[in-house]
């Protein structure tokens, strides 16, 4: 008896390593990391498209903004790497890539979360976050030496004193009552995916009508009108609840004037403001 709880807590042991302490093996494109990354953003060409971006890092961008302003499309995306840790914005300008930069500062504030306090970044307003982006300088290649860098040595500091293993027994210890709980994130999980790629920011296109907006993310959870010619329009899902809060749920918001979208926020740049005023909306406290 005593030899199958062995190998019980040893069957549970190995879940947990693999589950928690192996790390994920690296994107395409991450294989060199740090010195990958180096070589492709310090000789990165600008004009490059946005496919040309993809292929040439290997990595998956995450919409931030897209732009018509005058008679240029803007469009910018964030690109993350795993070693050393950090990210970059890329801006386009009508298809071509014009600069490279640093993220922006993000100031936090302090909410309740399950009881408990939680830092979330402050409400941002998206038109002023792009102008800033869109007038930024691009970063030399000298910089982006300097910023990966930084990573790298901020990335050293954080590991110091790390010791994985001496945690294992309390894995062993929660391993039941993870074990429990793992079809319901597994399915939750799922769900995620689903509404990750239902509204997929990346779908919808400058100059797109409401209707065939409508037909990729069905219909909004908060339509406001801004003027006589224009209103704002947000689409999303909240996640299933069983998921952690640590995965955060894609809202969208989109600008039509003249029934084309002239604008569309994602991300960094969305107004998480505005699931505020959604909610009231559907309380029936505040209707539009």
């Amino acid at each position: 008896m005593g030899g199958l709880r062995l190998i019980r807590c040893s069957w549970l042991a190995a879940v947990f390593l693999l589950a928690f302490c192996v790390p994920s093996l690296p994107g395409q494109g991450q294989s060199e990391a740090g010195r990958l990354s180096v070589g492709i953003l310090t000789n990165l060409a600008r004009g490059i498209s946005l496919e040309g971006l993809i292929s040439e890092t290997g990595i998956s961008p995450l919409h931030q903004f897209m732009a018509r302003i005058g008679t240029n499309d803007f469009s910018c995306v964030r690109m993350s790497f795993e070693r050393p840790r950090g990210s970059f914005y890329f801006l386009f300008r009508n298809g071509q890539l014009t600069t490279i930069q640093d993220l922006p500062r993000v100031d936090f504030e302090t909410r309740t979360y399950n009881g408990k306090p939680w830092r979330v970044p402050k409400p941002v307003d998206p038109e002023v976050r792009m102008i800033a982006v869109i007038q930024a300088q691009d970063l030399s290649p000298v910089e982006i030496v300097e910023r990966l860098q930084q990573w790298t040595r901020a990335e050293a500091v954080a590991s110091k004193g790390k010791e994985p293993l001496n945690i294992l027994p309390a894995f062993i210890l929660t391993a039941p009552l993870f074990l429990a709980k793992a079809p319901s994130r597994l399915s939750g999980e799922t769900e995620a995916a689903r509404l990750t790629e239902k509204f997929d920011p990346f779908k919808i296109k400058l100059g797109m009508t409401a209707d065939e907006v409508r037909s990729i993310v069905d219909d909004p959870i908060l339509t406001v009108k801004t003027n006589s010619n224009c209103e704002l329009r947000v689409y999303g899902s909240e996640l299933p609840a069983s998921l952690s809060v640590h995965i955060p749920p894609v809202w969208v918001s989109v600008m039509f004037c003249d029934n084309e979208v002239t604008s569309v926020f994602s991300h960094d740049f969305f107004d998480k403001r505005l699931l505020t005023v959604a909610g009231e909306s559907r309380d029936g406290r505040k209707r539009k």
